[in-house]
């Protein structure tokens, strides 16, 4: 059944691909530019890094990853003295729940209709009600809710890393065996345990080489007595995937009406922009990814009956 899941999420990662000419103008891109040996947004961008979460028992990696990685790129890309966390739990309420979801989906939410901040809908480990224009508290009827620039997939080692020295850190997945688990330090390479547990989704920070060994540093959502404090090293090219593609927001398509910029904004009491407006394309393309979804939900029982 794993298999499956992980053959349907590579097919559609496929998909995806043929179509992301719709999404990304990469015109201005082209310039290659030198990289070094090792980055770590951590040093670069002190101010701008969030905290580790922990998922607990909710399979909430995406909604985490995803919430995470445009919370440290909004405050570098609007150059904030600090960072704004931003609420992985209302993707959860209005996505997936528990339960896993793609990043593409995850990403176009982000910026059709994007999130409030983590104070306005704190992380529950559970699906709850999706709330707009309201906080948990019930006392804010207006909310500000940040969104992302255009969905961007990322889909080499080169690539990838020039867009977290450039802009941020990004979300990535992986596959998890049995082994993941095990680890405490160092870089982690699949070795033993061939079953597949699932896929996982995490936040790329930066990278460095170890006698000869690159890997990936990476910020996970499992808590703080995880590896490194709650990051750990991944071997670039394993065999679990990590870094093979990556999501973010396009620096380069972004509506200036999805952003405030005003650095100084800390007033949850912030009017919604521009919402009501996009509604009616979020809704045709929600539709859109929801017949998606039954269709392949559909080739799932098929195959497995």
């Amino acid at each position: 059944m794993k298999f499956l899941i992980i053959f349907i999420y590579t097919l559609k990662l496929h998909l995806l691909k043929s179509q992301m000419n719709h999404y990304t103008d990469k015109t201005k891109e082209k310039t290659e530019i030198p990289l070094p040996l090792n980055f770590d947004a951590r040093i670069k961008w002190p101010n701008c890094i969030d905290t580790i979460k922990n998922q607990k028992s909710c399979g909430a990696c995406y909604a985490i990853s995803a919430s995470s990685s445009f919370s440290m790129r909004y405050c570098i890309r609007n150059n904030l003295t600090n960072i704004i966390n931003l609420s992985s739990q209302h993707l959860i309420n209005c996505l997936s729940g528990c339960k896993g979801e793609f990043p593409d989906i995850v990403w176009t939410y982000l910026n059709e209709n994007g999130i409030p901040k983590e104070e306005c809908e704190p992380y529950k480990n559970r699906q709850d009600k999706c709330l707009r224009n309201t906080c948990d508290n019930n006392k804010n009827n207006k909310v500000k809710y940040y969104k992302s620039g255009k969905i961007k997939l990322l889909e080499n080692e080169y690539d990838i890393k020039k867009e977290i020295m450039l802009n941020g850190p990004v979300q990535s997945m992986f596959i998890v065996y049995k082994d993941y688990f095990d680890y405490k330090n160092g870089i982690y390479s699949h070795k033993y345990g061939n079953d597949i547990i699932d896929y996982h989704g995490v936040v790329i920070i930066g990278w460095g080489e170890e006698n000869g060994i690159k890997y990936w540093i990476i910020k996970n959502s499992l808590g703080e007595n995880f590896g490194d404090k709650g990051y750990f090293k991944m071997k670039i090219g394993d065999v679990s995937g990590i870094g093979q593609t990556a999501f973010c927001d396009d620096v380069y398509n972004i509506d200036n009406n999805n952003y405030d910029n005003n650095n100084s904004d800390e007033d949850n009491n912030v009017i919604i922009s521009n919402l009501n407006e996009n509604q009616g394309n979020s809704s045709r393309n929600q539709s859109f990814y929801l017949y998606f979804r039954f269709f392949w939900v559909f080739i799932f029982w098929f195959v497995v009956q």
